[in-house]
């Protein structure tokens, strides 16, 4: 058995993306970066704000963004967020790529927002992976209160990759009043939220999203998740050897085993599923999902479409 094989990554040869950003639009990146693994609850985090402007990076202050949040005409908020082993120039990279995508759907004004999370190559691989895995809860945490400063009537896509899907489901848990390693949000987010997501490969448990799963609160204010797994994907296949307990199957691998149902793609109104096997074949590339039609099915969910 080779343990060591098992590690949850996006494939390192980022692709550029060159040009600016539209003129309708703003590109942010707000960061976990640096932040402790152990938050506090009761002090609100202090996130690293920067904004994409004349194709550089620039700092800014969650105030800033804010004060985007609330101008006039009104975006659609679109959050993105990478998978393991992205440093973050990468990280920075793959996030306009997904912009890119975005902007080729000739969508309507967007912010875009990448949250940034501390997923350099560490170490070996097992320890890597396990170390990451112990850290998510921690930057969903950090993500939910990004979540919370943000209008309870603005409509809102959360795309995600790999440890991606983890960070955006706990944090959606935690914005529907759930409880996530110990901790809560002071106030969960206000049901007028209109949510889509997105996700690629989610490396949780297929089970998580259940009545009695690990976020079960998270569909309590998403319209629809439009899950793209891959039924030959190397990497998921060993995801089992995470958490020996439990033996969980990727919800990448299997898809998401449904909140009221006992069979795992089950039709359900809030949930869309597609194996991508048939397009991209054995792989947990995320540049991959590009290759695949239903990748772009869930682009123009996270728009609103």
């Amino acid at each position: 058995m080779m343990f060591a094989a098992v590690v949850l990554f996006s494939d390192s040869n980022s692709a550029k993306a060159d040009g600016p950003v539209r003129a309708c639009d703003s590109v942010w990146e707000v960061s976990s970066r640096g932040l402790s693994e152990c938050p506090r609850t009761d002090e609100c985090p202090e996130l690293t704000v920067t904004r994409q402007l004349d194709c550089l990076w620039r700092t800014a202050s969650m105030s800033d963004l804010l004060v985007d949040v609330g101008t006039e005409p009104p975006a659609r908020t679109v959050i993105y967020v990478h998978g393991n082993w992205m440093c973050q120039p990468e990280a920075r990279s793959r996030a306009l790529t997904v912009y890119r995508t975005l902007c080729a759907r000739k969508c309507e004004p967007v912010r875009f927002i990448a949250f940034s999370w501390p997923s350099e190559r560490e170490d070996h691989f097992a320890r890597d992976v396990i170390g990451k895995k112990n850290r998510l809860d921690a930057d969903a945490y950090y993500l939910a209160t990004l979540l919370q400063q943000l209008p309870p009537d603005e409509p809102m896509g959360l795309v995600g990759f790999s440890f991606g899907g983890p960070v955006i489901c706990g944090a959606l848990h935690l914005a529907g009043g759930g409880t996530l390693a110990g901790r809560q949000v002071c106030a969960p987010t206000s049901p007028e939220h209109c949510v889509r997501v997105s996700l690629m490969a989610p490396a949780f448990d297929r089970t998580a999203l259940t009545h009695c799963g690990r976020y079960r609160q998270a569909l309590v204010k998403v319209d629809q998740m439009v899950n793209l797994y891959n039924s030959s994907d190397p990497i998921l296949r060993r995801f089992r050897f995470f958490d020996r307990s439990t033996s969980p199957v990727a919800a990448g691998f299997a898809g998401i085993l449904e909140p009221r149902s006992s069979e795992p793609l089950h039709p359900n109104p809030k949930i869309l599923q597609f194996d991508c096997r048939g397009s991209i074949g054995r792989t947990h590339a995320e540049l991959a999902y590009l290759k695949c039609r239903a990748y772009y099915r869930a682009i123009e969910n996270v728009l609103g479409r």
